[in-house]
């Protein structure tokens, strides 16, 4: 497979969200020339294997690495066009695998997907009758999936610790659980997308299928909690509490980002956006934490936010940023996104933070963390929301909720756009550090 290099923001994530639970249901939909598209997983679950790589056998060091970079899916995958008359040819016209899903719009579609890639499946159409069973591999690089929405991303090591913690809150000991190898399943929705042609038009189908990853932990029968002082897990990072300096495990921005519809250039002065916090190790420090912009097509703003010696500790779970919106369309050079015209404009965000003892005798390193995107769309009405559902509450349209961001990809691949006609993408965002 060649990775596609043009994936699309889908407009909507509601379609993801029925990945939430082992009871998602598979879906699919067809246009005119499309007659059936289907999707099947033959063979075993994609495998992913985690092992501890500290070279030290105390609990108090355990470091959770996946081994390899990518999960492989076993596909096979099946396109009929529509037969057509001796007037007019209906041909085959390619296909894609998405890891997530996608909607059809029009003449284009919407994907939500986190990676994509050209797919070589069987088809049938006016020259090419029979179609054989073909499969093909499906690989996804862990780097593209390890970030965004909760009902598509993987990461595994974070997967692990959470049936750490589930194992500790049932009564076990966190070491007895590391000891022992472990399997942990999860499902992702994957879609394939396939297309068939007459003349210039292109109609599409798809079929949702959820795939089976199972993470396989291998124990490390040596390990130890000899020396850690009350080990405890917290949350889904597994953190222990011991007399480790403080660390953060998690900064997460909330769910469902606030995007701003309204007044071209706000009353308020910000829009706050939550920033979820996991932090374990000794009871207090101080963080320094800004957000980002990265990969946006405008010139960069900047910071959007940031602030030095907050106190925290393991109790502490969320601090409130502001993001500067009135600021920013008060510029001149970003004037353009301050015009009534009903563009929405992205600012892709992440988050970079440390954390720093009180006695001054550590300070860490700034790390990347979360990222996501926050909209605003200039369009004056009687009512502006700032929710996360990007609803108007009067007289006004809906705009969409979208929680992560992708990875930023390359320029167009013209095979890939030939055979599916991108739809067009909105302007990315920045991102915060997380």
């Amino acid at each position: 497979m060649k990775p596609i290099k043009t994936l699309l923001l889908g407009a909507s994530i509601l379609a993801v969200g029925m990945a939430a639970g082992a009871q998602a249901q598979a879906s699919g939909s067809t246009q005119e020339f499309v007659k059936k598209v289907s999707l099947s997983f033959p063979g075993s679950a994609a495998q992913i294997d985690v092992k501890n790589t500290s070279g030290s056998k105390s609990l108090n060091t355990l470091k959770l690495t996946p081994v390899g970079s990518n999960m492989d899916f076993t596909i096979s995958g099946k396109v009929e066009c529509d037969k057509g008359t001796a007037a007019e040819v209906i041909k085959y016209a390619g296909a894609n695998i998405h890891f997530g899903t996608v909607t059809l719009a029009g003449d284009s579609y919407n994907s939500n997907a986190l990676y994509a890639d050209d797919a070589d499946v069987a088809y049938t159409d006016k020259y090419n009758k029979v179609a054989e069973g073909h499969e093909d591999t499906f690989s996804v690089p862990l780097s593209a999936v390890k970030n965004g929405h909760p009902a598509l991303r993987v990461d595994p090591v974070a997967e692990i610790e959470k049936a750490a913690q589930e194992f500790v809150n049932n009564g076990g000991k966190l070491v007895d659980f590391y000891r022992q190898d472990r399997v942990v399943s999860v499902n992702r929705p994957i879609t394939l997308l396939g297309s068939c042609s007459r003349g210039p038009r292109i109609d599409r189908g798809y079929d949702t299928e959820y795939a089976t990853i199972q993470i396989n932990y291998k124990g490390d029968p040596e390990l130890t909690d000899k020396g850690i002082l009350n080990p405890k897990v917290g949350g889904a990072k597994g953190g222990i509490q011991s007399n480790q300096p403080l660390q953060i495990d998690h900064a997460d921005f909330q769910a469902n980002i606030p995007h701003y519809v309204g007044k071209c250039i706000p009353d308020e002065k910000s829009v706050p956006i939550q920033i979820n916090l996991q932090l374990s190790g000794a009871d207090e420090g101080y963080m320094d934490i800004n957000v980002v912009g990265e990969g946006n097509t405008y010139q960069e703003y900047g910071t959007y936010f940031s602030r030095s010696n907050i106190e925290v500790s393991p109790a502490t779970k969320k601090i409130t940023m502001g993001f500067p919106l009135k600021s920013l369309l008060s510029q001149d050079k970003y004037s353009y996104m301050a015009v009534n015209n009903g563009a929405t404009y992205s600012h892709n965000m992440k988050i970079i933070a440390r954390i720093k003892s009180k006695d001054g005798k550590y300070q860490g390193k700034l790390q990347e963390f979360d990222t996501a995107v926050f909209k605003h769309t200039c369009k004056p009405q009687t009512s502006v929301p700032l929710g996360g559902t990007g609803k108007v509450s009067s007289g006004g349209t809906t705009t969409p909720s979208l929680d992560k961001i992708q990875p930023k990809a390359p320029g167009a691949d013209p095979k890939a756009i030939n055979k599916l006609q991108a739809a067009p993408v909105e302007t990315k965002p920045a991102r915060a550090v997380n």
